[in-house]
C-alpha cells in the first residue's frame, strides 16, 4: 500500500514540479490552447457561411415566388379590363437587404403582352395602372401587342 500512496504522494508531485518539467508543462498547455483556438473559430465561421449561403438560396426562392404571385395577380386583374383581352405579364424585381437579413423586394420593371395593345387607350391605361400600383416611371413599363396564336 505504501507504493500506491507514493504514486500520488509528495515524491511524485515534487518530481513534476521541477523547473524543467514546469517549463514543458506550460509550453504543452500553451500549444494545446493555440491548436484548439483556430479549430473552434474556423468551425464557427464555416457554419455561419453555410447558414448564410442557405439563407441566400432560400431568399431567392421566396423572391421568385413573390414575383410569380405578382405576375398572376396582375394578369388576372388586367384581363378584366375592357379592351385588354388575353394578357401575359413579366415582372422584374430588385431586392435590397438590410443588416438583419430582411429582404425588401421592389418592382423594377414590368412587361405586359396583351391582345388589346395599341387599340385606343389600352396602352396608356395599363401604363397608368402600373405606375400607380408599383410607383414606377413610365420608361420602366412596356406594353406589347400579343400574337394571335398565344
Amino acid at each position: 500500500m505504501g507504493g500506491e500512496n507514493d504514486f500520488m504522494g509528495e515524491n511524485t508531485i515534487r518530481k513534476l514540479l521541477k523547473k524543467e518539467n514546469m517549463v514543458l508543462l506550460i509550453l504543452g498547455g500553451l500549444l494545446l490552447v493555440v491548436i484548439a483556438m483556430p479549430v473552434g473559430s474556423g468551425e464557427k465561421k464555416k457554419d455561419a457561411t453555410e447558414t448564410g449561403n442557405y439563407s441566400v438560396v432560400q431568399a431567392e426562392a421566396v423572391v421568385d415566388e413573390y414575383s410569380s404571385l405578382l405576375e398572376k395577380q396582375l394578369e388576372d386583374m388586367l384581363s378584366k379590363v375592357t379592351g385588354v383581352g388575353s394578357v401575359e405579364v413579366m415582372i422584374t424585381l430588385e431586392t435590397t437587404t438590410e443588416k438583419e437579413q430582411i429582404l425588401y423586394p421592389q418592382v423594377e420593371g414590368v412587361l405586359v403582352s396583351c391582345e388589346g395593345a395599341g387599340k385606343g387607350t389600352v396602352n396608356a391605361e395599363i401604363t397608368e395602372a402600373l405606375q400607380a400600383l408599383f410607383n414606377l416611371d413610365a420608361h420602366k413599363i412596356k406594353v406589347l401587342s400579343m400574337n394571335g396564336g398565344s
